[in-house]
């Protein structure tokens, strides 16, 4: 029989956002984790919903206090839950998992420290986090005894920019719920793009819609852009400029209307500059959905064969990528099937084994 150290894992991550990514990865490891170990769980206080909650029912303990609004400063909150982590019974867990940066130091009866690192954005982009956010990502990553990275290019960046060793590191690839993602409605409509997500700084996507304005494609030719807020009057504007205000629209909603979105779409078009790993081309893939990404960071990883890319600088490149999905049907059907095939390496259930396994490591 194989024995498990117990765990308990930090949930900063659901103060920051309630969705997203990373809770994402948090909502689908923990129950499959549960279900071999000893885990606990501190979420603190913190906005997360009542599904992380439900989903980890056979969870040892779970502290938590609801705080669906934040009156004081999220580094006030930091501090109430470096508190209340200290006062746990000592004989809690053996292993601390940190969820993320501004996570609470390990708590001093705790033997080992593990930290998840999802991307090197910040070091790759100067500008985007302040010097003090920057201090405490330096010391989460360099004070941990293991780091989970979720890309062989997160790994690779952690040695590079840390100096961290290779065996303190175990790359743990995120997962897909394949049978969410391929199932519901959803046709081919044959005449709109779709992007996901953030639109800011490093994912490129105003390189993406000059590309978009310059393409030969049908006048009905449309790019949906699911989630990432509202459009900005500075984007507006760009849309304005180059004549696309009829032809670019906004989405939001939930993981059924993004599934939607992924069935329906022509391709996923993804062309940001850098990834720790790139979800939305292995949602798309497991929705038969055709993606066009940059070769950029982590994305070939995911996408592998099955993926049309393109040099993130190179308009043309993009241009020919764009007008080739939309006016080939076979082009289409044969990217489809090829994602489907590559998604299938990827699952919840074997990130959640392999980050058990460097659990075990690590103790």
């Amino acid at each position: 029989m194989i024995h498990f150290p117990t765990v308990l894992i930090e949930g900063t991550i659901f103060l920051l956002q309630s969705s997203g990514g990373i809770t994402r990865y948090y909502r689908e490891i923990i129950p499959l984790l549960s279900r071999k170990m000893k885990l606990y769980l501190f979420l603190g206080y913190t906005a997360a919903s009542e599904n992380v909650l439900r989903s980890s029912s056979r969870l040892q303990s779970c502290w938590h206090r609801q705080s669906p609004s934040f009156p004081f400063s999220r580094s006030l909150y930091r501090k109430l839950n470096g508190i209340w982590l200290n006062s746990l019974p000592e004989s809690t867990a053996n292993v601390y998992h940190r969820s993320f940066d501004y996570s609470p130091v390990r708590p001093k009866w705790v033997r080992r420290q593990v930290s998840t690192c999802y991307d090197l954005i910040p070091e790759h982009f100067p500008g985007l986090m302040h010097a003090g956010a920057m201090r405490m990502r330096r010391e989460a990553f360099q004070s941990a005894d293991g780091l989970l990275a979720i890309s062989e290019c997160t790994a690779q960046d952690l040695m590079d920019r840390y100096r961290i060793p290779s065996d303190r590191i175990a790359v743990t690839p995120l997962g897909v719920d394949h049978a969410f993602w391929a199932a519901g409605p959803g046709q081919k409509t044959g005449n709109t793009f779709l992007y996901v997500g953030q639109r800011g700084a490093y994912k490129n996507f105003h390189f993406l819609i000059n590309a978009f304005a310059h393409c030969r494609l049908p006048a009905e030719t449309g790019l949906l852009c699911f989630g990432g807020g509202a459009f900005t009057p500075s984007e507006l504007k760009l849309f304005h400029d180059l004549g696309l205000q009829s032809r670019i629209r906004h989405m939001a909603g939930s993981d059924e209307d993004l599934r939607w979105a992924y069935r329906t779409a022509l391709a996923l078009v993804y062309p940001s500059l850098y990834e720790g790993f790139g979800l939305p081309l292995l949602e798309a893939m497991s929705a038969g959905c055709p993606v066009i990404s940059s070769r950029a960071a982590s994305l070939p990883e995911v996408g592998g064969e099955a993926v049309m890319y393109f040099d993130p600088r190179s308009e043309p490149e993009l241009i020919y990528n764009l007008e080739n999905i939309c006016t080939d049907a076979r082009l289409r059907e044969t990217l489809a099937q090829k994602g489907l095939e590559r998604s299938k390496r990827f699952s919840w259930e074997k990130c959640a084994r392999q980050t058990g396994d460097f659990y075990r490591y690590i103790a």
